[in-house]
């Protein structure tokens, strides 16, 4: 039976506690960030609390972001200048969070980012139907379409590039963190989402709330820790690149609108398109129909075709031709449209001519 272990952190609500809090963080080379509030990424979302510790989670810093909300507060300048030095690496889980937040309340871009939930991803083990959790993670949800389970059996190439995204817990589950390091009790206060919203605006907070969010710290140290151990050589993947791919799904993004979109088209729970992969900086993007982006031509099914004496272009038998065409809606919302339909017909709409 595992025993939750003791969690160590100071609440920060005034601006001189920032001064001393900084003080310690600044000695560290690399250090875990989270946000905690109602809807965050969301239209309506409001950042309650910042937490940051040391990468080993040793003691956690939770900043109260209510009362620190004077982002030009002369106090405050140091604890942002640590946020946007890209010399002190940021851990997080699901990068678009704290970036987003942050720069809502505080107009500060963080820099130095490291997304362990892509790099959950990056190592993760090619997809298959039988293998570990995390091997299968993604071809489960397609299971629920005969249709798409048939595709991908026929032809697997068409998961390339696309991954489901795992939740923090989920993989403290399937990885083994949450035995060792305990799981810990449902408060009877926070008996639903709405009770946790609600309290997250509270004033002041609740413990049960303050231990969630600094034991969310330690979870994310140890799930680094374990993937990292636990990874083979040939599979794992140099900080750099993480740092770079979590940069661009940080960006994908622009408003709190766009990532609602994704999130009713079902999309938030894959990792986007043009991300894990940096895309040709001068090559030609092309806008999904369905979410919106603008995508490289390699998130695209296409088709290569002929064109008739009046340019009119004809499918090509022997799949050669002189054109090229793309499907109007990207690789993946193509896969989560069919998925969804449950094998009912769905529109995908006409093959284009690219030009």
């Amino acid at each position: 039976m595992s025993t939750t272990i003791p969690i160590d952190y100071t609440l920060i609500s005034t601006y001189e506690e920032v001064k001393a809090a900084v003080g310690a963080l600044a000695q560290h080379k690399t250090v875990i960030l989270i946000c905690e509030g109602p809807n965050l990424g969301r239209v309506d979302g409001v950042l309650s609390i910042f937490a940051i510790a040391d990468a080993a989670a040793s003691h956690v810093y939770l900043f109260d972001a209510l009362p620190l909300n004077d982002k030009h507060h002369s106090l405050l300048s140091p604890l942002l200048s640590l946020l946007r030095n890209k010399k002190v690496t940021k851990l997080v889980w699901d990068a678009y969070i704290p970036f987003l937040e942050i720069a809502e309340a505080y107009g500060v871009l963080i820099d130095g980012v490291l997304d362990a939930q892509l790099a959950e991803i990056m190592q993760r083990p090619p997809h298959q139907r039988d293998g570990n959790a995390r091997a299968k993670h993604t071809i489960i949800y397609f299971k629920q379409s005969q249709v798409v389970s048939e595709q991908i059996t026929n032809d697997p190439a068409v998961l390339d590039g696309v991954h489901r995204i795992m939740g923090l817990q989920h993989c403290a589950g399937i990885s083994g963190v949450t035995k060792d390091i305990g799981d810990p009790k449902k408060h009877p206060a926070i008996k639903t989402k709405a009770d946790a919203d609600r309290m997250w605006l509270e004033r002041p907070l609740h413990p049960a709330l303050l231990q969630q969010a600094a034991r969310e710290v330690v979870t994310i140290a140890h799930v680094h820790s374990r993937l990292q151990s636990k990874t083979p050589v040939h599979r794992r993947v140099a900080d750099g690149a993480i740092c770079a791919a979590s940069a661009r799904y940080m960006r994908v993004y622009p408003t709190r609108e766009l990532k609602e979109l994704h999130v009713s088209l079902d999309l938030g729970k894959f990792l986007p398109l043009d991300v894990l992969d940096a895309p040709d900086p001068s090559g030609t993007r092309y806008r999904c129909a369905r979410c919106e982006r603008m995508l490289s031509l390699s998130c695209f099914f296409t088709r290569a075709v002929s064109l008739d004496p009046d340019g009119e272009p004809v499918e090509s038998p022997d799949g050669r031709g002189s054109a090229v065409q793309r499907m109007p809606f990207c690789q993946l919302c193509i896969l989560i449209a069919r998925r969804l339909a449950k094998d009912s017909e769905v529109a995908l709409g006409e093959w284009v001519l690219l030009v």
